[in-house]
């Protein structure tokens, strides 16, 4: 429970506090970079670019996101991230992201944030 208060209370301090000057994409941009996001996915609207794998020396087929914002809400993301939702794709199978999103709840609401923010202009 206190862990649960505590998490909001940050979460309230960055978005009133940090975001407006700092900026909802600075800081979305910084955590789906941290979290490594980008090990599988593009932004080419950002000229965020996927990362080869070092191991492989490939590069993964995971989907550019720079429209992403158009497709879900807020919660959608979450649990997509959190692998508790899937999405039916072209030939009608339901997929699942792909890695479990481990990371804190204060980034994950920045990089829910950040992906709804992609939208075309």
């Amino acid at each position: 429970m206190l862990a649960r208060y505590l998490s909001r209370l940050v979460l309230f301090v960055i978005f009133t506090f940090a975001l407006p000057s700092y900026g909802t994409d600075e800081l979305g941009k910084e955590a789906f970079l941290n979290n490594g996001c980008s090990k599988c996915h593009a932004i080419e609207s950002l000229a965020v670019e996927k990362e080869m794998n070092p191991e492989t020396g490939k590069i993964s087929k995971g989907p550019d996101l720079s429209k992403t914002g158009l497709d879900h809400d807020a919660d959608w993301f979450v649990k997509w991230l959190k692998r508790k939702v899937g999405q039916e794709n072209d030939r009608g199978k339901v997929l699942k992201h792909k890695k479990t999103y481990k990371g804190t709840d204060e980034d994950l609401q920045l990089i829910v944030a950040f992906l709804q923010a992609r939208k075309p202009a």
